[in-house]
């Protein structure tokens, strides 16, 4: 009667085992970019809110640019329609939001 696992079962048995722990790893490493993505996508769009409110109330109009922690908000009235404000915000570089804010968010009445 045989004992134990033969060499062969043994290395099938471990090539099985990385496989799960390399799909794992991928699995987390990818979750955590999304995570990293995701965090600054919100701070993007509060930070665009943040110029939406000051927009708003007046304290910064027609076109600019201003650094909110790692985010930098740039904005310009939208070429289409005299009525809105172009917004986006940049992260590291790259644009995480963009935005286009209607004049009436800022309570001004429209023509």
């Amino acid at each position: 009667m045989n004992r134990g696992f033969s060499l062969i079962e043994v290395v099938v048995a471990l090539l099985v085992f990385q496989v799960g722990v390399l799909g794992t790893m991928t699995l987390t490493v990818s979750a955590l970019e999304t995570l990293r993505v995701a965090e600054e996508v919100e701070r993007a769009v509060t930070a665009i809110r943040l110029v939406a409110d000051s927009l708003g109330s007046g304290r910064i109009s027609g076109s600019g640019n201003t650094v909110i922690g790692p985010v930098t908000v740039r904005w310009r009235p939208a070429a289409a329609t005299a009525a809105a404000v172009d917004a986006e915000a940049l992260v590291s570089g790259r644009i995480r939001a963009k935005m286009r804010i209607p004049i009436e968010a800022f309570g001004v009445p429209t023509q």
